[in-house]
C-alpha cells in the first residue's frame, strides 16, 4: 500500500488499519505491557482508539500511525520498511514520535519535553493520546518495582510533556488534565496525581530526572541476555 488513505472508502480505511494492526502485533509480538501478562499490542491499539474516541481523530493515516507508534523505537522496524508498508506519511509521524533509543534513558525524557513543541499537529495529538493510555494504565495498575516516587515523578514529567505539547487536541489534552487532577493509590498512600505549585512540581521532576539517571546506569550494566 503506497497510496495515503485519507480520501478512501471505509473498506479501505478498515483495511488499513487491520494491515497496521497485523503488522505492530507481528512486531510487538515477544512484548508484554510494563509490570503486565498482557500483550504489548493492547497499548497501541488504545492508544489509537483514545484518538478516535476522545480525541476525534478520524484520519486514517493517523490512527495507522498511532498503532504503529512504537515500532520503531522498540522493535528495530525502520521508517523506510514503514513507507514501504503503508506509505511515507505513515512512516514520518512514526519516525517523529519516536525517541532515540541509543541515548540514556533520563537524556530521552528530558528531550521529549524539549522537542515537543516542535512536533506536527497529528505527531502532538498521537503523543497526547500515548501519554492518556499510559498514565490510565499506570493509575490503574502500578508496574512491580515502582515506588511512591517514581509514580509520582512519571505523571510529573508526563504532565511536562503534556504542557510543551499543548492542546493540539483539545479533548484530549482535557482528558489529560482531568487525570492529573485526580487522586492516585499507590502502596497505601494516596496523592493528587500532579502538584499544584510548580515548585512542588520542579522539585518532582528533579528527583525522577536522578531516578532515571540511575536506571539508565543499571541498564547499561546489565548483561545481554
Amino acid at each position: 500500500m503506497t497510496d495515503s488513505a485519507g480520501g478512501s472508502d471505509s473498506s479501505s480505511v478498515r483495511r488499513l488499519l487491520c494491515e497496521a494492526a497485523a503488522f505492530a502485533a507481528d512486531r510487538h509480538r515477544r512484548q508484554s505491557r510494563k509490570g503486565s501478562v498482557l500483550p504489548y499490542i493492547v497499548h497501541p491499539l488504545d492508544v489509537a482508539r483514545l484518538l478516535h474516541e476522545v480525541g476525534g481523530v478520524d484520519d486514517p493515516d493517523v490512527l495507522a500511525a498511532a498503532i504503529l507508534h512504537d515500532t520503531i523505537e522498540d522493535t528495530g522496524t525502520t521508517a523506510a520498511e514503514l513507507a514501504a508498508a503503508f506509505n511515507a506519511r505513515i512512516a514520518g509521524l512514526v519516525a517523529e514520535v519516536t525517541d532515540d533509543k541509543s541515548l540514556d534513558k533520563a537524556v530521552r525524557k528530558r528531550l521529549q519535553i524539549e522537542h515537543a513543541h516542535a512536533k506536527s499537529p497529528a505527531a502532538r495529538a498521537i503523543k497526547l493520546a500515548d501519554k492518556l493510555s499510559n498514565l490510565r494504565d499506570l493509575r490503574r495498575s502500578v508496574p512491580a518495582g515502582w515506588d511512591v516516587l517514581r509514580v509520582r515523578g512519571y505523571a510529573v514529567w508526563a504532565f511536562a510533556v503534556v504542557e510543551a505539547l499543548g492542546p493540539a487536541n483539545r479533548p484530549l489534552y482535557d482528558a489529560l488534565q482531568e487525570l492529573f487532577a485526580s487522586d492516585f493509590h499507590v502502596g497505601g498512600e494516596t496523592f493528587r496525581g500532579v502538584p499544584e505549585t510548580p515548585a512542588a512540581r520542579a522539585r518532582l521532576l528533579a528527583e525522577y530526572d536522578a531516578r532515571m539517571q540511575q536506571v539508565g546506569a543499571q541498564e547499561r550494566d546489565r548483561p545481554p541476555a
